[in-house]
């Protein structure tokens, strides 16, 4: 007796219609959206997270005028209508360069000095890109036991637009690799390497009024 074949089932072609395309649609700005708010989100976490790492978020070139206290000294330098940083005061001259005793037998020359509103400039630009280490007592009092009661420097800076930031230099650690140091605001203390900065902690000690 032979045997008998099935028949297949005829195949019943699917119409996607307007539902189907609608459902398409929405899947791909689903896709689209998703990614566009990981990509948006993501880089405010990474600027968020940049900012909060630096000492001072106010960059060199949106500080109008700066003050620096050092010694019990302070010496403020604004921007001018060239908009590089000068003295609003007259400042102490270097060291005139001595004059060497006995014969010359070779050219000598002085050493040069470079402008104080560049230096600061310069140190400005370093201020902003210093990142914090550690932060390490978020509502302080005088901040003794770090050396902020008698700061070595005292920075104040006031921005083109909004509230004026204090940043104040206090000792080192016992470690002599940072230095501790009070933001004001937020009002806190951190931690920071202290070999970005230290030559310009001693040129800003060095900086005092012509009349001292």
């Amino acid at each position: 007796m032979p045997r008998q074949q099935r028949e297949a089932a005829p195949v019943v072609p699917v119409s996607r219609g307007r539902a189907g395309v609608r459902l398409t649609s929405l899947l791909v700005i689903i896709l689209v959206s998703s990614t566009a708010g990981a990509w948006y989100f993501g880089g405010q976490a990474t600027e968020a997270t940049t900012t909060a790492k630096q000492v001072v978020s106010v960059a060199s070139a949106n500080v109008q005028k700066v003050t620096l206290q050092a010694n019990g000294q302070a010496v403020t330098f604004e921007r001018n209508s060239d908009g590089k940083l000068a003295p609003t005061s007259p400042i102490a001259t270097p060291t005139a360069f001595p004059t060497p005793a006995g014969p010359i037998t070779a050219p000598v020359l002085p050493p040069v000095q470079i402008d104080t509103g560049a230096r600061v400039e310069s140190y400005l630009t370093q201020l902003h890109d210093l990142n914090i280490d550690r932060v390490l007592v978020k509502s302080p009092g005088d901040g003794a036991e770090y050396g902020l009661d008698k700061p070595v420097l005292v920075t104040t800076l006031a921005p083109k637009s909004g509230p004026p930031v204090t940043i104040t230099f206090g000792s080192g650690n016992p470690q002599g690799n940072a230095v501790y140091v009070k933001r004001d605001p937020p009002g806190d203390i951190v931690l920071v390497s202290r070999y970005t900065i230290d030559e310009f902690l001693k040129f800003a000690q060095s900086v005092t009024p012509a009349n001292q």
